[in-house]
Order: structure tokens, then C-alpha cells, then sequence
């Protein structure tokens, strides 16, 4: 699995998947796996056979499937189904940190739709209102949300911190 999700990083899909294919002749129907190799197709905009994976991981109650199956049903603009299935990964105790805020933030981003981004980025910062990539994020969304003040705030106090931040200061003047 971390064989082909690096080839993946390095979009080296032809060895990602013979990767995972070994490790689908040795461990068959392997739920990590198999929720790498839709990811993989989801990002190669193969989404039907990444669904069709997907429906086919015997273990549904795993996070990372529910993950998988929110991300396709926002790609399929299905965001009610997508939000249940979400409030139901968050309701247990165990994802109920800032990681998990932001996967879900960055599936709703990857899917253009910042206004559903937006509370999980203001939970993750409130998780974490120390951490400068978050708060970068945050002041992202709510440029792309509309709400400029708000981002130009999170912005002047990333260039409290570092005044010479070319990134801080392009993006605050955008």
C-alpha cells in the first residue's frame, strides 16, 4: 500500500498499479489497498471504476471506505448522502480531531465546493488555531467563500509571524 501510494504521489500510475496488483495476488480484497487503487482512479478520473471498487470493499464500516464513498458521492454532487455519511464518521469519538477535519475539508476543495469546506477548515483551526498551514488554508477559503475580511485577518497574522512571506502577501493581495 505505501509502494503505491508513493508511485501515486509521483504519478507513476503504471507502477502503482502493478503494485497493487501484487498485493492484491497475495492479499485479496485487502480493504487498504483497494481504497488506494480507487483513489488512484478517482484521480485519473476513472470514477465509475473506482466506484465500482468501492461497492465491491467487503468491509464498509472501515473509515477510510466511508472516506471513499463520501468523496465519490460529492463527486457526483450527491452532498446530502455526503454529509450523512460524514456526520456519521465524526460521531465517533476517535475522528474527532484536526487530521480528519481536514481530509474532509480538502474533499469538498477538491470537488470546488468552498462554501462546504469552509466549517470544516474553522473546525481544524480551532483544533489547532497554531498550526500556519491550517490557518493558510482557512484564509484560502474564505477568499474563495467571499468573505475577504475574514481572510485578510488570517492573512496579516501569518505576516506577523514572517513579513517576507511572498506567498502570505500575493495571496492577500488577491
Amino acid at each position: 500500500a505505501d509502494f503505491a501510494e508513493y508511485y501515486a504521489s509521483m504519478q507513476q500510475y503504471d507502477n502503482a498499479f502493478e503494485v497493487i496488483d501484487f498485493a492484491l495476488s497475495i492479499h485479496p480484497e485487502n480493504t487498504e489497498v483497494l481504497v488506494i487503487k480507487a483513489h488512484i482512479l478517482i484521480d485519473l478520473d476513472k470514477i465509475d471504476e473506482a466506484k465500482d471498487i468501492a461497492s465491491s470493499i467487503p468491509e464498509s464500516y472501515d473509515r477510510d471506505v466511508k472516506m471513499l464513498k463520501a468523496e465519490l458521492l460529492i463527486l457526483d454532487k450527491k452532498l446530502e448522502e455526503a454529509d450523512a455519511l460524514i456526520q456519521g464518521i465524526m460521531s465517533l469519538d476517535e475522528n474527532d480531531d484536526e487530521d480528519n477535519f481536514l481530509d474532509i475539508a480538502y474533499l469538498y476543495t477538491d470537488a470546488d465546493l468552498p462554501e462546504q469546506a469552509l466549517p470544516w477548515f474553522e473546525k481544524a483551526f480551532k483544533a489547532n488555531p497554531e498550526n500556519d498551514e491550517i490557518r493558510m488554508s482557512l484564509a484560502e477559503c474564505y477568499g474563495e467563500c467571499k468573505q475577504i475580511d475574514k481572510g485578510a485577518q488570517l492573512y496579516n497574522q501569518l505576516l506577523d509571524k514572517d513579513p517576507y512571506s511572498v506567498k502570505s502577501w500575493f495571496d492577500l493581495g488577491r
